[in-house]
């Protein structure tokens, strides 16, 4: 038997594999930048957020300063970004571009592809997303019922953690 012949089940990200993090954030990015007059792009915006996201999170993971949680290095980087950009923002601007977290919207072609893995595999999410985000984006968002969905809040520290697949 080969290897991939041992293989019962597949475990897939959310949140940018699953869920189109950037095409779903586009729309509130845009009115924003739009609304301050910047010349940036959503896309523009999106990818420096992005980035320091990952920045926020690994910070996490390698000072030990504990899980914060998804939506909240998200938040932290989305400030920061800002403010590097030399954008003005108020509370009420944060608010509605994070309140696009639970408005994401999955890839064209994600649910029909794990409906065709779905005949030959368990599926399962194992997300940096925290377990009631997590939960609110499959019901909600992917609106597929996995085999299992993992939370790496139930370890503490994000993915690439090697303690989140031990």
């Amino acid at each position: 038997m080969d290897a991939l012949g041992l293989v019962h089940t597949l475990t897939f990200d959310a949140f940018g594999t699953i869920l189109d993090l950037g095409g779903s954030h586009a729309p509130r990015l845009g009115e924003f930048l739009k609304s301050k007059g910047s010349d940036m792009t959503a896309g523009e915006l999106w990818a420096r957020w992005r980035a320091r996201q990952r920045i926020e999170q690994y910070q996490d993971n390698q000072f030990y300063t504990g899980h914060y949680g998804y939506l909240d290095s998200s938040r932290r980087a989305l400030i920061y970004v800002l403010r590097f950009s030399k954008l003005p923002l108020s509370d009420a601007d944060i608010s509605r571009i994070m309140d696009g977290w639970q408005e994401l919207q999955p890839f064209p072609d994600a649910v029909p592809g794990l409906q065709r893995l779905r005949r030959k595999f368990k599926l399962v999410v194992l997300s940096n997303g925290e377990r009631d985000f997590l939960a609110h984006s499959v019901k909600n968002r992917i609106q597929y019922d996995f085999d299992g969905a993992i939370s790496v809040q139930d370890v503490g520290v994000f993915k690439p953690n090697p303690q989140v697949y031990r």
